[in-house]
């Protein structure tokens, strides 16, 4: 099972609205040595994409690579040796 940020864009709920709204999508990915990725389901928020994760990989027993949370310890570590 893969969970991957897929994008981010800034939409305005009504064209006369001045304020807008970021949305953020993450893509729920089936991938297999050898085979395609095969969407499974696309979320707009990285809480629930996440608990679909964690019951899917404790129901069918599959190994989790979760390219968001890899991404935020990669930036955390930057900054953290920025700031020293």
């Amino acid at each position: 099972i893969l969970l991957r940020y897929t994008s981010e864009q800034w939409e305005r709920p009504m064209p006369a609205a001045t304020t807008g709204v970021r949305v953020r999508t993450y893509d729920l990915l089936f991938q297999g040595s050898g085979l395609p990725e095969k969407l499974f389901h696309e979320f707009s928020t990285y809480t629930l994409a996440r608990k679909a994760v964690d019951v899917m990989s404790k129901a069918w027993d599959l190994p989790v690579q979760d390219e968001v949370a890899e991404k935020r310890r990669e930036t955390g570590a930057r900054a953290a040796q920025r700031r020293r």
